[in-house]
């Protein structure tokens, strides 16, 4: 089996064809709850006991009902994968990372009724020891080629990746089919004090979003020592930071707060930040300006039962 790796500061990624946990079928104790509700987009939650996944469907800051999907990724595959992004820019997709396994990045396509479709694995892998010991896939992105010409560009999707060991951030550009890995560039910038990236500090970007609506995807930064959120504003594939945006608001860590997905909650054409509170199971939307300035922060009209195993995904709209 051909091999390659492509080193990453400190740590290697390696590509090679495996056989990833989307390949398994679906188990048979989920069933749809409610019928597809319109509204603005919906958040996924995953039970990593039982491997199932459901969504809370949102109208605005209501919670009009749930879906449960039709596929689980329960008993032993709990044991090494997660889901760990979604995407609906990738034609509904979640993405999960097989860390404690072979490496593999796959993702499951669902439909509208909640049905589950299975994606092949991505051609290169993440792999223990040394690859996932270190990297940790944080979401997708979607980027405009370089070289473009003018009005011939169409957006390239890929992974970012973090190397929590070296503070290197990098992607996974794919090409159309959105299984063959074309290329990893690494970030020429790296986080730093701003970002919360100090020694003896353990700090990652936590999710991608286009916060500026430039049609670019974007990279969010929390710093909990400071509570300053910024914003690594991207506008192409070759790894480089166009600018930053700082949001208006704080957050303290060690509060109970938590961020949890970034989507346009309230269909305003702005990218909005969802967090959730512990242990009251509180959850609020900044809604944001695409400027950096939050507007305001409605909760939603129901809160998350703190004592039950269901963990945040993200946003989605199937």
């Amino acid at each position: 089996m051909l091999k390659k790796t492509w080193g990453y500061g400190l740590s290697a990624l390696m590509a090679f064809a495996s056989v990833a946990c989307g390949n398994a079928p679906p188990t048979e104790e989920v069933s749809q709850e409610t019928g597809a509700v319109n509204g603005g987009p919906d958040f996924l939650w995953w039970n990593p006991v039982t491997g199932q996944l459901r969504t809370w469907q949102l109208s605005g800051s209501t919670v009009k009902g749930a879906l449960v999907l039709d596929a689980g990724c329960g008993s032993g595959c709990n044991n090494e994968w997660y889901p760990f992004a979604t995407d609906e820019l990738f034609k509904y997709k979640i993405w999960w990372f097989d860390r404690f396994g072979a490496g593999d990045v796959a993702h499951w396509e669902v439909s509208s009724t909640g049905h589950v479709s299975y994606g092949p694995p991505l051609s290169w892998t993440c792999a223990p020891p040394d690859c996932s010991a270190v990297w940790k896939p944080i979401g997708t992105v979607h980027l405009t080629p370089v070289p473009c010409s003018p009005g011939l560009c169409a957006q390239t999707g890929g992974i970012l990746w973090h190397n929590m060991s070296t503070n290197q951030t990098a992607m996974w550009l794919l090409d159309i089919d959105s299984k063959t890995v074309t290329s990893g560039p690494v970030f020429s910038t790296t986080c730093g004090p701003t970002e919360g990236c100090v020694p003896g500090v353990t700090t990652y970007p936590r999710l991608t979003a286009d916060f500026n609506g430039d049609g670019n995807s974007d990279i969010l930064w929390w710093n909990e020592q400071t509570g300053t959120l910024t914003v690594w504003l991207l506008w192409n594939t070759n790894g480089s930071v166009l600018g930053t945006q700082t949001l208006s608001w704080t957050v303290l860590g060690g509060t109970g707060w938590s961020i949890v997905g970034a989507a346009d909650a309230d269909g305003d054409g702005h990218v909005d930040l969802l967090w959730r509170h512990m242990p009251d199971g509180l959850m609020s939307n900044w809604l944001l300006d695409g400027k950096g300035n939050v507007l305001a922060n409605p909760s939603l009209s129901r809160a998350f039962d703190s004592s039950s195993p269901w963990t945040p995904v993200g946003y989605v709209k199937f």
